[in-house]
């Protein structure tokens, strides 16, 4: 009975389709999981990366990661939508960021990490005026205490350079506690740049600040919801893409050996029929034939001969 073998060219080709199609199927639904949750595969922050996050509202800038809510220990609040570059991550809760020529520290729950570089990290060309009413001063912090005062700036100044908002103390007469962290340069000494803040209901005409449209939520995920894929995670996923391939490997080899041992057995017997095809042709020599008494005799072959003196 002939003996079937299951790795013949039609199953080997059958195999192999239907490992194609599994691979396929696989990878359809490995990139559209990834798809859907790939703002959960972060990467790991590089020293020689600059990573950003985009700012929520309500972004406090802190001057130390003690996040100490006094206004001697607060910038401002870093414009809603727009970005921060991190610098590093000193714990779970706190980032030490930039923004602007800014170094500071910002709640992780007031920022979205992102994978992408913003083309446009703060709002440009934001100024106000001073009001016409009265002149007003620029502050070292949001709070009209006399020691605190960078210099004096007279009424109807105009394009004062907003850089952020910021909250503090309420002046005597006032009625909010807005100030405006801005940069002044005197008319009188251009040299001079004055930073600090102003109190807001002194100003006027504060242009519109424009949201950041660079956002895209697939590529933001929130550093409390990062979710780092373990080794374990890894290894699974590696060994289910290289699957197909080793199962084709080891199919090549076996199929490989079976026609090794098919042409061996067709090599054996091709021999034997040429042994056979010269032994049936051979010509007849002597043979030892067994007696009943045990004993041999030699038999020879007997040949027909014609006799020389016949041919005469």
């Amino acid at each position: 009975m002939k003996k079937t073998s299951y790795f013949n060219a039609k199953n080997f080709y059958i195999i192999i389709c239907l490992l194609f199609i599994y691979f396929v199927f696989f990878s359809f639904n490995f990139a559209f999981y990834y798809k859907i949750n790939r703002k959960y595969f972060v990467i790991a922050y590089q020293s020689d990366v600059v990573s950003y996050a985009k700012v929520n509202d309500a972004c406090l800038l802190y001057k130390s990661q003690s996040l100490s809510s006094a206004i001697s220990n607060i910038y401002f609040y870093v414009p809603n939508t727009y970005f921060v570059s991190i610098i590093s991550k000193v714990s779970d809760s706190i980032y030490r960021v930039q923004y602007d020529n800014f170094v500071g520290y910002v709640s992780s729950d007031s920022i979205d990490i992102v994978s992408f570089v913003p083309s446009v990290q703060k709002p440009a060309n934001i100024t106000f005026d001073i009001s016409q009413k009265s002149g007003t001063q620029i502050w070292s912090l949001p709070s009209d205490v006399s020691g605190n005062i960078l210099t004096t700036i007279s009424a109807d100044t105009k394009n004062i350079e907003y850089v952020a908002s910021a909250t503090g103390d309420i002046p005597v007469g006032g009625t909010t506690n807005i100030w405006y962290y801005a940069r002044f340069t005197p008319a009188s000494s251009t040299t001079s740049v004055y930073e600090g803040y102003i109190y807001s209901e002194a100003t006027i005409n504060l242009s519109h600040i424009p949201s950041n449209l660079e956002y895209e939520p697939t590529e933001i995920v929130s550093p409390e919801k990062q979710i780092h894929v373990d080794s374990t995670a890894q290894i699974i996923m590696i060994s289910l893409i290289c699957l197909p391939f080793l199962i084709l490997l080891v199919l090549a080899i076996l199929k490989t050996a079976n026609h090794i041992k098919e042409r061996k057995q067709k090599i054996a017997i091709s021999k034997k029929d040429e042994v056979e095809n010269e032994i049936s042709i051979a010509p007849k020599q002597f043979v030892r034939k067994k007696k009943a008494n045990n004993t041999v005799e030699v038999v020879f072959p007997e040949y027909n001969y014609i006799d020389d003196d016949d041919l005469l």
